[in-house]
């Protein structure tokens, strides 16, 4: 692509509007002042200076190789960021849209190698597909949850604002900031009448300004805000810091200290089916605020991939599992999370776990994957890996606090040892956890008790009355006529 810059100062900004100069203004909620502060040095959006030297070497390591190869890949291919017309079900993501997750993956690519380079044409390249991208996106409509992939964008955006901040003129930054606004934050989808749910029918479910939904469970405890609208508010504060004041502030309130509780159970709520996405968000966050701020506001956050990695069951790739989603986990599941978690932590045994599960061999494109360009951001600095994990994993370990949660074995390395799991569970969070206090499982040379029912949708009547209840799981269950009466309105309209 030649002349890149050229194109990108002759593009017609003004179609994006105009920024919100303060956010605030939009909403009468009010939080706390955030604590930390945004470094002023850039690059500070999932990356920082001191660790370019190690991506370089990153790129040369062969157990990098399949995320190395990808990269190169990327930045070498000619990309205007040009969308197609939508079509139904594109690229098999279910919906009448035009979203391309490789385009965004290339994108990230070449504002990196701008970093790693110096080399102005790929910070050009990135920058022009990117407004290009967002101007030519079209989402008539995707499953239940465009909010999705509306607010992966923003996060390339973010990425690319920080990277390449240097090449934007003052209005292209400011444009940029506006076309994030308006494209992919305010407003409703192309035709929200393919959905009777009134927070699906808008572009981010959190709401601009996000103050909508819960930081528990939901869509409003995924990449929304614990991401999305994080790493854009660490690119432009400068420019704009309403965006950091009411996103910070709020985790700081809302997020974090539910997180600061249910963290000292060592494992992540929603489920270990479940938590492969969700717990990825607060990962994200914890990196975001390590490169932004310099600071991780999570405690005992380091304790979960261990729990996660202690409940595999002997047959070596699957785990005991609980919440929504299949019956038996796969250790498979948990590769995003476990590379997320060692980069974080710096654990040796979470490095461990990471590779067990496949992650060295990552790149992927995606809203919840890990691309070329971020695997090679969180292994910089190598990835000091135990040679045999298993001696560091438990063979009990109890989860205490609100969940009492025990996972025993026999022991390690023999396929053949039993293994069982017990939860008290005295507290729960709903969403995709369960109704499973008080129940148990046993593993040997198979499952021979474990959760049953299968998980379709969350507001599927086979969910709400047998998969995620009492009754698909081992446990008692008295039934309280005055709770429920067999004949009640619900029933009737469910079955």
């Amino acid at each position: 692509m030649k002349n890149v810059k050229q194109l990108i100062d002759s593009f017609p900004y003004t179609k994006f509007g105009t920024m919100t100069e303060d956010i605030y203004t939009l909403t009468d909620k009010r939080y706390s002042k955030p604590v930390q502060k945004i470094r002023s040095a850039r690059p500070r959006v999932c990356l920082r200076e001191d660790i370019l030297p190690d991506i370089r070497a990153a790129l040369d390591n062969p157990e990098y190789k399949v995320a190395a190869d990808a990269f190169r890949e990327y930045i070498a291919e000619e990309y205007d960021g040009i969308l197609g017309a939508p079509e139904m079900n594109f690229l098999n993501r279910k919906g009448y849209h035009n979203f391309y997750p490789r385009g965004l993956a290339i994108i990230e690519a070449k504002a990196l190698q701008y970093q790693l380079s110096g080399e102005a044409q790929y910070g050009y390249e990135a920058i022009y597909a990117l407004f290009n991208f967002i101007d030519t996106l079209n989402i008539q409509y995707i499953a239940s949850d465009g909010c999705r992939e509306h607010g992966y964008t923003m996060f390339i955006a973010a990425e690319v604002f920080d990277w390449c901040h240097d090449l934007f003129t003052r209005e292209q930054r400011l444009a940029l900031i506006a076309a994030v606004e308006t494209r992919l934050c305010a407003g409703l989808v192309g035709d929200p009448s393919f959905t009777q749910i009134e927070e699906y029918k808008l572009k981010m479910e959190i709401g601009f300004p996000p103050v909508r939904q819960s930081g528990i469970n939901g869509h409003g405890a995924e990449a929304q805000l614990m991401r999305d609208y994080l790493s854009f508010s660490i690119a432009i504060y400068e420019d704009n810091p309403s965006w950091w004041e009411l996103c910070a502030g709020r985790l700081q309130d809302d997020y974090i200290p539910f997180r600061a509780d249910y963290l000292k159970t060592g494992l992540y709520p929603q489920g270990t089916s479940y938590m492969a996405h969700r717990f990825y968000s607060d990962l994200y966050s914890a990196w975001l605020y390590i490169c932004g701020t310099g600071e991780n506001p999570y405690t005992n956050i380091e304790d979960v991939i261990t729990s996660v990695f202690a409940m595999e069951l002997p047959d070596g790739f699957s785990v005991f599992a609980c919440g929504d989603g299949p019956t038996i986990g796969n250790i498979n599941r948990y590769r995003h999370v476990s590379l997320i978690s060692a980069s974080v932590t710096r654990n040796p045994l979470h490095w461990a776990c990471a590779k067990a599960a496949g992650a060295f061999s990552l790149s992927e494109v995606g809203h919840t994957c890990i691309t070329a360009a971020s695997f090679l951001i969180f292994v910089s600095g190598g990835s000091p890996t135990v040679a045999d994990r298993y001696k560091y994993l438990p063979v009990q370990l109890y989860n205490g606090h609100h969940l009492g949660l025990l996972t025993s074995r026999a022991r390690w390395y023999d396929p053949s040892a039993p293994a069982v799991q017990m939860k008290i569970g005295v507290k729960s969070t709903f969403g995709h956890d369960h109704g499973d206090g008080g129940t148990f499982q046993i593993y040997y040379k198979g499952m021979l008790a474990h959760a049953a029912g299968l998980y379709d949708y969350s507001s599927h009547y086979q969910t709400h009355f047998y998969h995620a209840c009492t009754i698909a799981h081992n446990g008692l269950l008295f039934f309280d006529p005055a709770r429920l009466k067999p004949d009640s309105d619900v029933l009737a309209e469910k079955w």
